[in-house]
């Protein structure tokens, strides 16, 4: 704790200083007393299907969803988060692919969308946790580079079993295109 502290934030509402008051720089700003707060970085939130209301990739209001979940996260201390996403088919997960990736283009509004997270399908049998064992398939290369392809760079993350066969194949692929596996 930094006695007599103060926070600098610039008009585009980024932190400039934090420390003692008697060294942060000499400029006109307006002082908030907030005694009682505390300052810590946001979080990051690497895996959320949603939350308040909103299921990511259910029904037909992707964009308004993920307004109105960037909005209410950002209260709870997240700055950014991966939408987690799942398809029951190949085609199921490619459409919604397709839908995300111009709304993500287009950003939102209170916590940052970083871009998606793709739970599966990929996934072992025996390890599926509660995952729909009907939406599980093995590691195809031309479903992998699929669904690069209109993921328009925006998948970020993907969960693939390592004991399937072909998986180290699929995810050097998804590697190459900067996907975290």
């Amino acid at each position: 704790v930094i006695k007599d502290a103060c926070i600098l934030v610039n008009a585009d509402g980024r932190v400039e200083y934090v420390g003692p008051k008697t060294f942060a720089p000499q400029v006109d700003y307006e002082c908030i007393s907030a005694p009682d707060l505390w300052l810590c970085p946001g979080f990051i939130d690497i895996h959320t299907h949603g939350g308040n209301g909103v299921a990511f990739g259910v029904g037909n209001a992707l964009a308004e969803d993920l307004q109105a979940y960037s909005q209410w996260v950002a209260k709870t201390g997240v700055t950014g988060f991966l939408a987690t996403i799942a398809g029951a088919t190949r085609e199921d997960l490619s459409n919604l692919l397709d839908d995300y990736a111009p709304i993500l283009n287009k950003g939102v509004h209170g916590a940052r969308a970083l871009g998606l997270h793709l739970e599966g399908p990929f996934l072992s049998v025996e390890k599926k946790g509660a995952f729909n064992p009907k939406w599980l398939r093995p590691p195809l290369m031309e479903e992998a580079l699929e669904y690069i392809q209109k993921g328009r760079g925006w998948i970020r993350q993907i969960s693939i079993a390592p004991e399937l066969p072909h998986a180290f194949e699929v995810a050097r692929e998804f590697r190459k295109a900067h996907i975290t596996v």
